[in-house]
């Protein structure tokens, strides 16, 4: 039971298998529409990409009122996409994403940099497609590659292109990266998600705002992003070593997602 007090911001609806059985995701919505229940804004629902869209789904998680659908993408190359079970093809993808834009929510699209594999091509096939995305009116999130125990990657490490570089779990989180392939060290991978996180937390379009740098991405030839990109991490590698932060370190500085609110002055003087 949910009793919300007034300070109830959101709502996930957080679970791979929700597409398996969507006529109870469908009878759930029909009990709140009854009711007159309505989510509180920012609610959103993890929906797995299938060959087959379910619209139905969509329809009914606009009608209670859910703002975002959570889509795990993962990658720009169908090769690592298949590394990490995510076998939809393309067409899947972007009819699902046009269809959720179509009834006014807003896709959420998850990334994770790192997969076993992961090379200076695929690096920028990512990077392609986030920003394709970006256009279309999508929010990304983008995170480390983290193979925890259970999984098979953590049981079977030397069978993959990839090696687990921070044996302490106290890193596992956001702001560090702790695994390294081949092609890329975890400095590297460091930085290239924290320019990923930059560039499309702070120049992407953004729902329902006019202007500014909402169309920022729109009106620049993506070989001038790819520079800006390679750029940014060239910069990040050299600030961190500065700072004297971990070569894993992701954030620049601590408790701040985004390196926008990053002052010259700050930059300077702050140590972790």
């Amino acid at each position: 039971m949910i009793k919300d007090d007034g300070n109830l911001k959101g709502i996930y609806f957080v679970d791979c298998t929700m597409n398996d059985e969507p006529e109870r995701f469908i009878e759930l919505c029909q009990v709140l529409v009854k009711r007159g229940i309505h989510l509180p804004r920012k609610s959103q629902l993890y929906f797995k990409i299938e060959e087959k869209l379910n619209e139905e789904m969509i329809k009914w998680a606009k009608r209670i009122g859910l703002d975002y659908i959570y889509v795990g993408i993962e990658s720009g190359s169908k090769k690592l996409r298949k590394q990490v079970s995510k076998k939809f093809s393309e067409r899947a993808m972007f009819e699902t994403i046009e269809k959720t834009l179509a009834q006014g929510m807003v896709p959420l699209t998850s990334f994770m940099i790192g997969i076993p594999g992961e090379n200076w091509s695929t690096v920028f096939e990512t990077f392609h497609l986030m920003t394709q995305l970006s256009k279309m009116g999508c929010v990304e999130q983008v995170f480390g590659f983290k193979p925890y125990p259970g999984t098979w990657f953590f049981d079977n490490p030397s069978y993959s292109d990839f090696s687990i570089v921070e044996k302490n779990f106290d890193y596992w989180t956001d702001e560090y990266m702790v695994v390294r392939t081949s092609a890329l060290s975890e400095a590297q991978l460091a930085s290239i998600t924290w320019v990923m996180r930059y560039i499309h937390g702070w120049f992407k379009n953004k729902p329902g705002r006019k202007g500014g740098r909402a169309y920022t991405l729109n009106l620049v030839p993506q070989m001038v992003w790819d520079i800006v990109f390679y750029a940014g991490i060239q910069f990040h590698m050299l600030a961190r070593a500065i700072l004297g932060l971990k070569r894993s370190k992701i954030y620049l500085r601590s408790r701040q997602y985004y390196p926008r609110h990053i002052s010259w002055g700050s930059f300077m003087k702050d140590k972790l």
